[in-house]
Order: C-alpha cells, then structure tokens, then sequence
C-alpha cells in the first residue's frame, strides 16, 4: 500500500481534480484505490458525479466521534463507500455528511491536539492505516488523501503522520511559495526520523498556458525551486498542470477518462507516474522507477552530486530486494547499475533475471561484459558463448559477443566458432559473424566457401545476408586457392554490386582470381580496379592494403609504397581482426602489421608484390 496525500497552502490549483483523475488512472491500471476526504471544512470529493454514492455517507468525523466515545478503534469499514464510474471501481472514505445541519458543530467539536495528546490518536490512525492495507483481505494498493489546505493540525496528519508521499501542488507566485516552505520543512523534519522517508512530488498547478516571453514563469519557477529546497536540473517537478479555461470544468469532468488524449489528461498521467515510482512495492511502479534511474544518475553525476547517485543506486538495489524473484525488475536493475559502473551488482541482478527465466541473450551479454569488467574473463566468455547460442539476440547482443571471440583469435575460439558455425540451431544471423572468426584460420576457409554458398542458397535469407554469404564465401575460395570457382562467382557479384566500394571490391576479388588461377596478373583486370578507386578516399586499413597491391602490379612501385604507410595509419583506428589481401585471412592487428611490413621489405628489394598464398599456388602448379 502506498499513501500519498494531495496538499497545496492555498485553495484554487486544482489539487482535488488532480486527485481524482490520478486515482482513475490508477484504478484503470488494474489498482484498488482509496480516496480519503480530509478537506473536513470544505469536503470536495463528494461533488464528483462519479463518487455520488458517497454523498451524506458517515466518514471521517463520525469515525472520529465513534472513537473517543468508545475508545476502541472503529471498523473502517462502515465508512468507506464503494464507487463505480464508466466501469472503474474506487472506494472514497468521505469526510461525512457535510450537508447536515449540525455537521460544522460537530467538526468544531473535535479537539485534534487533544485527540493526539491524550487520547491516543497516533495510535488510531496507525489502525486506520493498518485496516486500509488489510482492507476485506486484499487492501488497498493506493491510499490518495485529499487534504485541507494552509497550516492546521489536520494538514499535519495528512503530510506528516500518514503518508508515504506528498503531492505538493502550487502557483508558482510569493503567497503559495511562501506558505509551503515551512509545510515542506516540517515534512523533511519528520521524514528524517523514518526508516521509510517521506517523497516529495513537486507539481505547480494552475499555471497560464501563455507563451513564457519574457521568462516570467521561468524566474517564479526557479524561485520557487530554490525556496522549496529541490533543483530541477535532477530533482524536476512531477509535471506542470495548466490552466484549463472550459465551462466543462463546473461539471467537473473525469478528464482521463473522458479525454484521455488531451494534454491537461497527459500532465494527471505524469503525475500518476510520478507517484507510482516511488511505489517500489508495486511492481509497475518499481519498472517504471528504474527505467527512469539511469537518467536521473545522469544528471546527477553531470551536476556534482555524488550522494544523490549513491541514493539512486540504494534505491535500485532496494527495488530488486523487495522483487529478488522478478526477472523483468532483476534486467531493469541491472541496466541501472551497468550505466551506474557497479558493475558486481549488475552480474548479481542479471544472475536473478537468468535464474527466473529471463535466460536471454540480453541478460548473458550484459552479465559478460560486467563479468569482464571485474576481471572474470573465463565466465564473461562462457556468457559471451551462451548469446551465440540464443536464438533472440539482435546485432547488439551478437556483436558484443563476436568481439569477445574475435579479440585473440586463439585456437579454442576458432573451434568454438567452428563448432557454432555448422550448428542447425544456430541463428543464421549468427553464421556471418562466425564465418569471420574461421577466416582466420586457413584450414577452415574450405568449409567456410561451401557452408556459405550451402546458407546463401536459403530462400527466406534477406538479400542483403544472401550477399553477405557469398562475398564471403568469394573471399574463403580465393584463400583456399579454389580460384576457378572464385573467378566463376566473379562476375555474378560485380554485377550484383550496386555501388561503387561493392563494384571495387568485387572486381578486386576478381582480379586476385584470375591471378592465383593463371599463374600471373591481368594488367587489364586490376587497371579496372584502379579506375575504380576514389583518389584522397576514407578508407580503412584493408582497402589501402588492396590499393598499393594494385599499384604494385601496375609498375607503380612509389604509390604502393604510400598507400601501405596510410594503411598502417588506418590501422591504429580499427577495432577487432582485420582482413589481409597479403594472405586472404584475418587477423589480428600485429600480424596485419607483419603483412605490411613484407610487403614494405620486398617493394624496397625492388620486387613487385605477390602474395604469398597465391605464390604457394603457382609453385605447387
């Protein structure tokens, strides 16, 4: 049960309208909620069509009376009455009958600093309290208590005593500001000496819709922020309600019901989320509170306040303690404490969302990286393994995870690779990433061609993947020397390539089998090449790899020799293996640096390049 009491110093802004349409929007979303009138003097609720069944029923003052006659906590029971408003129950516990003729005299009879002092009226309202969460066994989720404006001991039971939340609703003008401070203060001193504090929501009301001009709402605003002790830059209202100017009002319309596209009906649901993410009880809420977390750690971190963080992440640690079996909240709190770098707390949360079904290959790849961010590199891989075998990742889920198996290269993550590559129930999205691990090992490149033309010829493949298999496999049979079948694929991919760096690239590989396949170099295939290539171009280490190759075949030895300095400078950009035309294989950054550095040495002998693979092939022949 989470008890918020709606307040504002002065009358006018609002505070029983925003009341009642947050409590529908509440009992919209499927919770039981409980409307308390303790406005005593001036009972609002009532006056609401949708709470008619409420008017003239007994209420708080005769529960009040009831009590001190008898001393004995009363039922609440008979004072609360149940509502039904175009399908949507709520149950209103009325101030009383305030028409009555004698109802005033009876009000006035109440002595509340006596009914606190001597005849424990603390404890009576702890019962009150207590029965709203038992409620006819199931309670009630939200207790939303509609309270007397100005300083009074009744507003003190509203803000002080009974809720878990405030609602503090004001015109952002001197008169309003200045009576809620010392309300604010009070409610700060209390909250200091509970276990649980007391939120509060700031939310002005009431405000001009008018084009703010001349700043004249943004000075009253930032006044008010200071004065009432929040920043907006992180701790920002709950939502500004504006000034509606409609005769519907006098009718008093249920505006998210009636109007739910409206923007007065956007400003109560901001509000209603508001509240409800401070409800860490309730599920939707605690969802709807981390989800807002990272954000909120954002501003905070940018503005300075180190121990406004540290509450953040309390309070996230504090949502997955009250939901430990809740793998939706267990991601949730997770992504909050990856952003937030606690990075032990996140491999505990995503630990409970995989233990309670949330076994995805989000919830592993985040576990892994975090896993490799505290050094455990062994279980952050065996993670990384569990995304390749999901069958729900997306390219952000398998990327991460390819890196970690594509960073060393070593023998065991080839096999792994290999193992996954020919696997039926590996995702075919998957394949391509895994045909570039075995790329790097020349045994494989054989199996890498034939699986790839095998997984271009699926029907249902996008023709961007189906592209992607088969200048894959091109690549795998040039390496594998099976130049005839490369140089047969040539033509089909060039003329499939639909722009210029597809074209290029097609007409290298073609260019490269024809060579390995007759022995020598066509001057006419790689001067192709060359027309083909876009002099000062930004491109990565590999493609200027390609380029001095071309020149170096062409007799222009100086250029091959520049653009094989621009390929190690392109180099120190890149991330993960890269593929070498030197050898057709990729690899790691060293040893693509070693490739350079031959080619480099065998031009300055005064040779022309040629690769070493196709070398191999020829002398075999």
């Amino acid at each position: 049960m989470h008890v918020v009491t709606f307040y504002s110093y002065k009358g006018g802004v609002g505070r029983t309208m925003a009341l009642v349409n947050v409590a529908f929007g509440f009992a919209q979303a499927g919770k039981r909620v409980l409307l308390v009138d303790f406005d005593l003097e001036a009972p609002g609720l009532p006056s609401f069509d949708a709470f008619a069944e409420a008017r003239g029923q007994r209420g708080i003052v005769d529960l009040i009376e009831q009590y001190r006659a008898t001393s004995t906590a009363p039922d609440i029971a008979d004072f609360v009455v149940p509502c039904v408003h175009r399908g949507q129950s709520i149950w209103v516990m009325p101030a009383g009958d305030s028409g009555a003729a004698n109802y005033t005299e009876r009000l006035n009879a109440i002595d509340w600093e006596r009914l606190y002092d001597e005849e424990e009226g603390y404890l009576l309202l702890e019962d009150v309290r207590q029965q709203w969460a038992d409620f006819e066994d199931h309670g009630f989720d939200y207790v939303l208590i509609d309270s007397r404006t100005g300083h009074t001991d009744v507003g003190g039971i509203c803000t002080r005593h009974l809720p878990d939340a405030v609602a503090i609703m004001y015109l952002p003008n001197d008169q309003n500001v200045d009576g809620l401070v010392p309300i604010v203060q009070g409610i700060r001193e209390e909250s200091s000496e509970r276990a649980e504090p007391i939120h509060l929501h700031f939310c002005p009301s009431n405000v001009p819709y008018e084009y703010d001009e001349d700043g004249i709402l943004k000075e009253l605003l930032d006044k008010a922020s200071l004065k009432l002790g929040y920043n907006d830059d992180i701790d920002q209202p709950a939502t500004t309600i504006h000034h509606r100017t409609s005769l519907e009002l006098l009718i008093k319309p249920i505006i998210a019901i009636g109007k739910p596209g409206a923007l007065l009906a956007k400003e109560y649901s901001d509000l209603l989320t508001a509240i409800a993410s401070r409800n860490f009880d309730d599920r939707d809420g605690a969802l709807l509170a981390l989800t807002k977390m990272p954000e909120r750690y954002r501003r905070a971190r940018g503005a300075g306040r180190d121990k406004y963080r540290l509450t953040i992440v309390k309070d996230a640690s504090e949502i997955l303690r009250r939901h430990s079996n809740d793998p939706d909240i267990a991601m949730a709190a997770g992504e909050m404490f990856h952003f937030a770098g606690e990075f032990e707390r996140d491999i505990a949360a995503r630990t409970i969302a995989i233990e309670h079904g949330a076994a995805t290959a989000r919830a592993f790849m985040s576990r892994g990286v975090s896993r490799f961010n505290t050094g455990r590199r062994e279980e952050g891989r065996e993670d990384m393994i569990s995304v390749l075998k999901s069958h729900d990742g997306t390219i952000f889920e398998f990327g991460p995870a390819m890196q970690v198996l594509m960073s060393d290269l070593k023998p065991e993550s080839i096999a792994l690779a290999d193992e996954l590559f020919q696997s039926a129930s590996t995702p075919i999205k998957v394949k391509q990433l895994l045909a570039q691990i075995l790329m790097a090992d020349r045994e494989k490149l054989s199996l890498v061609a034939d699986k790839c033309l095998e997984y271009a010829d699926d029907l249902d493949l996008r023709r961007k993947d189906r592209s992607a298999f088969l200048n894959t496999a091109q690549l795998a049979l040039i390496g594998s020397q099976r130049f005839a079948e490369a140089l047969a694929m040539a033509e089909r991919l060039e003329t499939a390539s639909t722009s210029r760096e597809g074209r290029l690239a097609a007409t290298f590989n073609r260019a490269m089998a024809a060579w390995g396949s007759s022995g020598s170099p066509s001057v006419e295939l790689f001067g192709a090449v060359d027309a083909l290539i876009v002099s000062g171009s930004e491109t990565d280490a590999n493609a200027h790899q390609c380029f001095a190759l071309v020149h170096s075949v062409l007799g222009r030895s100086s250029h091959a020799a520049a653009e094989l300095v621009t390929a190690e400078r392109r180099l120190v950009a890149s991330s993960g293996p890269v593929f070498s035309c030197w050898r057709y294989l990729n690899m790691s950054e060293e040893d693509f640096e070693a490739d350079l550095n031959e080619m480099r040495a065998t031009l300055e002998r005064g040779d022309a390049l040629m690769p070493p693979f196709i070398a191999k092939a020829t002398s075999t022949n």
